[in-house]
């Protein structure tokens, strides 16, 4: 009797435990709610109702973050950082200082384009972005479309040309809308492309690839030229000028779109995104901010550096300045109307970046290594340090 006694306690403490431990479980999982359906617009077609509220399950906040890309305002304005999660929206016209900020998006954001008042960001494994900036101070996302290893975007007039499995155009005359009107399949994996006088040209990893975009209901392959480690590309006066990850940049002879030949490579460190003018080449890596002139394509000659420290990741040039996504150092404005001794107009430092003080408006580029007091003084090139 003893022993049956006590098998009934032990039967009922262990039933008790079990109700305690199952009304907890239920009380844990009700703290997180069931995650709300996102936006489902695809390649095909962009649903302007489509809304994304929030935009990433599980995540609930973002402290700094890597400044990978930038993009920047016709009116050159302002500027857009993707810094980690977010896009930073960045008021240039005193000192460089953030206004808002997206909310958190999925994944990194690896590549950003504006145009008007609206941004689209590239999301690391996601696709791409529409960001909504008529008031600055409170950016809105509109939506998404999905798209494959989605890794590269750029606008040229009322077309936005994004690169992932395939090139994927888009009528975007209507901003916040973006509707797909071409796509063609590439090969390689695609990384950075840009768009000049009919022709898109894509750095697919292994080389480069030249695509006519004058009909863009119907893209049309063309040529094709090796390039290991292809990672970006500008175009301008018949070359295509290709930065390599591993080292440097090609330059490429496009006159002929179907026979693309590489003529020069310039070595350098690891080159990631690249800009060009009639008469300049500027590219940035872990060597920062590099400057030549390519007067004599076929031999470009170094002009200058502005060292960020860090490596560089992000670029735009416009009107003799360049916008430098510095990773975890930040965002630099650099005035290059000296090839031989670049400026710096300005610093933006966001939050969790590698160093916390302020330069605007200073050539500030100390190394993590130096105190304050190293720092240049103002005016003092940076291939000086």
């Amino acid at each position: 009797m003893r022993i049956l006694r006590r098998s009934i306690h032990i039967f009922l403490v262990v039933c008790a435990f079990a109700l305690i431990f199952n009304s907890s479980g239920m009380m844990a999982l009700a703290s997180f709610p069931t995650p709300p359906i996102v936006g489902t617009a695809s390649t095909a077609q962009f649903d302007s109702s489509s809304t994304v509220t929030p935009l990433a399950v599980g995540i609930v906040g973002q402290y700094g973050g890597e400044a990978q890309s930038v993009a920047v305002a016709p009116d050159g304005n302002t500027a857009f950082v993707g810094v980690g999660r977010t896009v930073a929206v960045v008021d240039l016209r005193a000192e460089p200082v953030q206004v808002g900020v997206s909310e958190i998006l999925p994944d990194q954001i690896v590549d950003l384009a504006v145009k008007g008042e609206t941004i689209y960001a590239v999301v690391q494994r996601e696709g791409l972005w529409v960001i909504g900036v008529s008031d600055p101070t409170h950016p809105v996302v509109t939506g998404y479309i999905t798209a494959d290893r989605a890794s590269g975007v750029t606008v040229a007039g009322n077309y936005l040309y994004l690169a992932g499995n395939d090139l994927t155009i888009l009528d975007i005359s209507r901003p916040l809308q973006p509707v797909q009107v071409g796509h063609l399949p590439l090969s390689g994996r695609p990384r950075g492309l840009a768009v000049a006088g009919g022709y898109a040209y894509v750095a697919t990893g292994d080389g480069l690839q030249i695509v006519d975009v004058s009909t863009p209901m119907s893209p049309i392959a063309l040529g094709y030229t090796g390039a290991p480690g292809s990672w970006s590309v500008a175009a301008t006066n018949g070359y295509a000028y290709v930065s390599r990850v591993d080292s440097g940049f090609d330059v490429v002879d496009v006159a002929n779109p179907a026979a693309p030949v590489v003529v020069a490579q310039v070595e350098l460190r690891a080159s990631y995104d690249i800009s060009a003018t009639s008469k300049t080449v500027f590219v940035v890596g872990s060597h920062g901010l590099s400057t030549f002139d390519i007067t004599d394509p076929l031999h470009p000659t170094p002009t200058g550096l502005f060292d960020t420290y860090n490596e560089s990741f992000g670029l735009v040039v416009r009107d003799n300045m360049a916008y430098v996504a510095a990773r975890s150092d930040g965002f630099y404005v650099a005035d290059t109307s000296d090839l031989t001794s670049h400026k710096n107009a300005g610093t933006f430092r966001h939050a969790g970046s590698g160093r916390g003080h302020h330069c605007s408006r200073r050539l500030c580029l100390c190394s993590r290594r130096r105190s304050r007091s190293a720092c240049a003084q103002p005016g003092q090139p940076a291939a000086t340090h």
